[in-house]
């Protein structure tokens, strides 16, 4: 969706479900929420307009997040005059809002499964209330079935929370999985994990690894973390069900059973199997040398096979290169003549010489630092 101001931000939280797909659109100008649209519908479409809040009184009900089940939508707000409150409402197709008991706050990301209810939030009311435990509670009657403190000021985003029929739930709070479930003590397990999402008795997870690239991965009870696909700086979505795990990695939509064997190397087909990040070595251009750094993220057993270019089509220098799967390399770029002339121009104004940076990759894909300083020559 466009911004309707020229100096302002469209940014969208979506939530989808076998019968609904809801999204709250927030616009945001100069680092101010302006106003909050809401939409929903069926998968199939159209999404049509539901409620529209510009934020020009501190009494108006802002939404929070949302989450979707079967059919429905669970719509969490928060207001601050002439008090600070929060609510939470299920909202079916052609039926009044249901309003979800609870007497404290709906603070951060919520979930919906069932009659049940997840969410990051407090007992508070007031100014102090936080993001200090995870509930999971009855919609209609607002008991706690399974509850989780959190430690200090432990934080989540709000895609990082799932909650399954049964009551289990699983939040990464600051990289560590935080997993609840009724009658059960809550468990936690360290690492650098993201957008976990409950698939069966496991977990199915992103996990950080080398270059900060996150990859698909299952924790089954009682077994090692099993890869489910390869790794990426590039991951735009994570979903997961009984079945397997589906998630946008370089342009492509991915998917992985969860009971497959794991990859040795990215699938062959129609999407990229290299994926390379280029970044800017140590700005000293040494004789006619600039040293770039190339990380070989992921590819099959040939490795990362390429070339890095200074300016369009390397008309300022280029290097071949080539690098096993999971390695970083340094590799020096040779300057053409017209690179050294505007090099040689860059000095005589006291300035730096900027050269624009990308990598041509067989059979693969590259993104990274945008361009190459040159700040000393020796």
């Amino acid at each position: 969706m466009p911004a309707p101001g020229r100096a302002q931000e469209a940014w969208v939280n979506l939530a989808v479900a076998p019968g609904v797909v809801a999204a709250l659109v927030s616009f945001v100008g100069d680092d101010d929420l302006l106003e909050v649209r809401r939409y929903s519908g069926p998968p199939a479409g159209p999404l049509e307009p539901r409620s529209r809040v510009q934020l020009t009184s501190d009494r108006r009900w802002l939404p929070l997040d949302i989450a979707a089940d079967a059919d429905r939508v669970l719509l969490s707000e928060a207001r601050f005059r002439p008090r600070l409150e929060f609510r939470a409402n299920v909202l079916a197709p052609g039926a009044a809002p249901e309003p979800v008991t609870w007497a404290g706050s709906f603070v951060g990301p919520v979930a919906l499964s069932g009659e049940r209810v997840a969410f990051l939030g407090s007992t508070r009311t007031d100014e102090e209330a936080r993001l200090d435990h995870l509930y999971v509670i009855d919609r209609h009657s607002g008991a706690v079935e399974t509850s989780a403190k959190l430690r200090g000021y432990e934080d989540a985003e709000y895609d990082d929370l799932d909650l399954a029929p049964d009551g289990r739930a699983v939040i990464a709070v600051d990289g560590s999985l935080l997993t609840v479930a009724p009658g059960v003590a809550p468990a936690r397990q360290a690492g650098r994990f993201s957008r976990p999402r409950l698939s069966g008795d496991g977990i199915a997870v992103l996990q950080e690894g080398r270059f900060r690239a996150r990859a698909p991965v299952l924790l089954a009870p009682g077994a090692a973390a099993r890869a489910l696909g390869s790794p990426s700086t590039a991951v735009d979505a994570f979903e997961a069900d009984d079945r397997g795990a589906g998630w946008i990695a370089n342009g492509c939509v991915l998917y992985a059973p969860r009971d497959g064997a794991p990859p040795a190397e990215p699938p062959a087909g129609p999407c990229p199997r290299a994926e390379v990040v280029h970044e800017e070595g140590d700005q000293v251009l040494r004789g006619r040398r600039l040293g770039v750094r190339i990380s070989c993220v992921a590819a099959p057993a040939s490795g990362c096979r390429g070339t890095a270019l200074l300016g369009g089509r390397g008309r300022f220098g280029r290097a071949a290169f080539r690098l096993p799967p999971g390695t970083r390399r340094t590799i020096e770029v040779r300057l053409t003549d017209r690179g050294m002339r505007r090099v040689r121009s860059a000095q005589r104004h006291h300035t730096e010489a900027f050269f624009r940076l990308s990598a041509r990759v067989r059979d693969g894909r590259a993104h990274g630092t945008l361009g190459v300083l040159v700040d000393r020559v020796r």
